[in-house]
């Protein structure tokens, strides 16, 4: 509550220093936004059944959370929290994602940036068996929800524990220990879903969705008509949907968006006026001008 009167204020305080004028302010659910960006950015079917699914670090209390869609009604089917959990001296909120970025950091990588250099890293090694018989042991499926073992869980915010773990098994098993538990953890969850939910499609979202051997082993296993990660799948992309979900709240028409084949939308410049830029600054610098530039 007191994050949210915080976040308001401060809101407040920015437009109005920077002088912009505005109506109203609106809150919309982290998640709720990341799958309506996904969603509203593809191309599939409204009429198709789709399992709109949200993995991030955590956001509004969850780390993940997966939503029936049909005929653009969103439905919340499962969910994973990210509760308090005590830890000698501090409060954690455990989540998959949290998980992945103590592993990343642990190999001397930054978090929620380098990520990637741990997935590539897995794909030079193996998953330690004992690695991973404690890794099965942090999160469990509950029906369609996702639940946090509280004691199994804090092993893997001990960074003694997995600084030694590491060296012991070397940085690429440490690495694909870590990938295929996501991975395979994500597939099986899905497949519960699909149990009581019959979807034709899944649109991917949230940061855990960069995670592209992730997403393969997640195509791989089902049969889809479409599959779709949006580009924008960070807090970027949340923040897309929730002007989706306000627009939609306001009755505009966003057909436009779901015809729209170019995610990257910005300024473009043409060949003439970049060379007459370039050209003002011809004495700091030198260029070529290429034919097949692409």
């Amino acid at each position: 509550m007191l994050n949210k009167i915080f976040v308001n204020v401060t809101l407040r305080l920015l437009l109005r220093k920077s002088k912009i004028n505005f109506l109203r302010l609106e809150y919309f659910d982290h998640h709720l936004s990341h799958v309506n960006s996904s969603y509203y950015l593809s191309d599939i079917d409204f009429k198709e059944n789709t399992l709109a699914l949200s993995i991030d670090g955590f956001g509004d209390g969850y780390w993940i959370k997966a939503y029936s869609v049909s005929n653009g009604e969103f439905k919340l089917i499962g969910k994973g929290k990210t509760n308090k959990i005590w830890n000698k001296t501090h409060f954690v909120c455990p989540s998959l994602g949290e998980i992945y970025g103590n592993f990343t950091v642990t190999l001397g990588f930054k978090r929620n940036s380098d990520e990637g250099k741990v997935e590539a890293l897995a794909a030079y090694g193996e998953p330690d068996s004992e690695l991973t018989k404690l890794l099965w042991k942090t999160f469990y499926i509950d029906g369609l929800d996702i639940k946090t073992d509280r004691v199994n869980i804090l092993k893997f915010y001990d960074m003694k524990f997995l600084d030694d773990k590491a060296n012991k098994i070397g940085r690429e098993n440490f690495s694909a220990s870590i990938q295929k538990f996501l991975q395979n953890f994500i597939v099986l969850y899905i497949s519960e879903v699909n149990k009581s939910f019959k979807f034709n499609n899944i649109c991917l979202s949230g940061g855990v969705s960069a995670n592209i051997i992730m997403n393969l082993a997640i195509y791989e296993n089902f049969t889809l008509n479409k599959f779709y990660v949006v580009p924008a799948m960070g807090d970027d992309g949340s923040s897309a949907g929730a002007a989706i979900l306000s627009a939609l709240k306001d009755g505009h028409n966003l057909d436009w968006l779901r015809s729209a084949d170019m995610p990257y939308y910005g300024e473009q410049f043409s060949l003439t006026e970049t060379i007459k830029t370039l050209n003002k600054y011809k004495q700091n610098l030198t260029w070529e001008e290429k034919n097949n530039w692409e």
